[in-house]
């Protein structure tokens, strides 16, 4: 992950510096490709344990605090300090006001991006969990037919 962030302006897909290397490309490509998906894998190992244990509502409840309230401090709060510098290099004070909007208008979105890809593994994992519980009770159902 450091590698990845540290190198990333300096490739095709930053936007930061004109120079370039390929190597930095090879190294952010391999590592979106791999270890990204590998993350989102293992994460997604867990969620039928958990889901089992706290039930879809206090999963829900759970999984909102531990990604929903840091990605809106980041978000609303840490993100806008940050390009703050950079908004004030690039316009003249007293032309534009330094608001929420902008940042929206002109950054992208990776953190939104990776939250609503977890958002929605959730609610596939769910309705998948749903389905095999579903399909279990028709089996079992059919089977006590069948043998009495």
């Amino acid at each position: 992950m450091v590698i990845h962030h540290s190198v990333v302006n300096f490739t095709h897909f930053g936007n930061g510096d004109r120079m370039r290397w390929l190597g930095f490309d090879l190294v952010v490509l391999f590592n979106d490709s791999f270890f990204m998906a590998f993350m989102f894998l293992i994460s997604g190992l867990f969620v039928h344990d958990s889901l089992t244990r706290r039930g879809a509502a206090g999963f829900l409840r759970r999984r909102a605090w531990r990604l929903g309230v840091p990605l809106l401090v980041s978000i609303f709060v840490l993100i806008p300090i940050a390009y703050y510098a950079s908004f004030l290099r690039y316009h003249l004070p007293g032309t534009t006001d330094f608001n929420f909007f902008h940042y929206l208008v002109a950054h992208d979105h990776h953190r939104a991006m990776a939250v609503g890809t977890v958002v929605v593994s959730v609610g596939a994992a769910r309705v998948r969990r749903r389905r095999r519980r579903d399909l279990d009770r028709w089996r079992r159902k059919s089977w006590t037919r069948s043998a009495g």
